[in-house]
């Protein structure tokens, strides 16, 4: 992404970066592990559905921090162009695509393991190879971009629509 922003100058792909630096940062640093713990001891937080206290707080951390992001990465696209927002649209798809599988299945295998479930090992399977078919897709699609000059042939949201509707209208 800051290939592209070098290139193009669309601050959108800039705010990009950034959004994939902090992740970095966040997985290498346990950034929401941590802070998730902070907020427990501070707070007192509840534990509901067989969660921790502490997994409340890293919900709330991230909760947060994809509000700030989602507004960053909104202005920045907002003030681009009809490609900065094509290529966004795909990677915002695919940022939500990561929160599900790093978030919504994280908090499933851990109420599993809890409950010392042989399901916790099937979910944490689930939650580590999807994590890592989504990370694959990010890295290819913003190597793409980087490689095409900020530009891109396709539109993955587009894409993924039509293939939606096919498979709905095929259904019926």
């Amino acid at each position: 992404m800051v290939v592209a922003f070098v290139s193009t100058r669309h601050g959108a792909y800039l705010s990009w970066a950034f959004v994939f630096l902090f992740l970095l940062a966040d997985d290498a640093g346990r950034i929401h592990e941590r802070v998730g713990g902070w907020l427990d001891q501070r707070f007192d937080l509840p534990a509901p559905f067989g969660l921790r206290s502490k997994d409340v707080g890293e919900l709330l951390f991230a909760g947060a921090i994809g509000l700030a992001i989602l507004a960053v990465v909104g202005v920045a696209v907002r003030h681009g162009t009809e490609q900065c927002r094509r290529i966004s649209r795909g990677l915002g798809l695919l940022i939500v695509a990561l929160a599900v599988v790093g978030i919504l299945v994280d908090m499933l295998h851990t109420i599993a393991f809890l409950e010392r479930s042989l399901l916790a090992q099937a979910l944490l399977v689930v939650e580590d190879g999807s994590e890592m078919i989504v990370m694959s897709a990010l890295t290819a699609y913003a190597f793409h971009v980087a490689t095409h000059v900020g530009r891109t042939r396709f539109s993955l949201w587009s894409n993924l629509k039509t293939q939606f509707a096919r498979n709905v209208n095929n259904k019926t």
